[in-house]
């Protein structure tokens, strides 16, 4: 993982110990997953910049994560009625802005001279 629970809370994060190990794996695993495991095995405490942009990328995918996966896994409340009980949900493309995400913080990151999110030729 690229992200401690200690320092998720220093960030402001306020999941449980459990929940943020689940939603850190599965972070993690689709960061390893867009970046060619280009991270792996690069000691982000030799570069403060990329160690910046990892940590700050999980925590928003955590973050994102977790308020998704609370709301009914791909939904999000759209409007809701008290008297009537109505409730209208929004699609969340999950993956899509999972990505979003992981392009803010990591597009402009390079390690061992390589782009982490270079998928090849331009």
């Amino acid at each position: 993982m690229y992200l401690e629970f200690d320092d998720y809370k220093k960030l402001g994060g306020n999941l449980p110990e459990a929940a943020f190990k689940r939603f850190a794996f599965r972070a993690s695993q689709l960061i390893d997953k867009e970046t060619l495991k280009r991270l792996v095995g690069f000691d982000l405490e030799s570069d403060a910049l990329v160690k910046e942009a990892v940590t700050r990328c999980m925590f928003e995918l955590i973050e994102f994560q977790s308020k998704n996966d609370i709301l009914d896994k791909n939904k999000a409340v759209k409007s809701g009625s008290n008297d009537g009980v109505s409730v209208t949900y929004a699609e969340v493309e999950l993956g899509k802005e999972s990505l979003n995400i992981i392009n803010t913080y990591l597009s402009n990151v390079i390690v061992n001279g390589v782009p982490v999110l270079y998928l090849g030729i331009r």
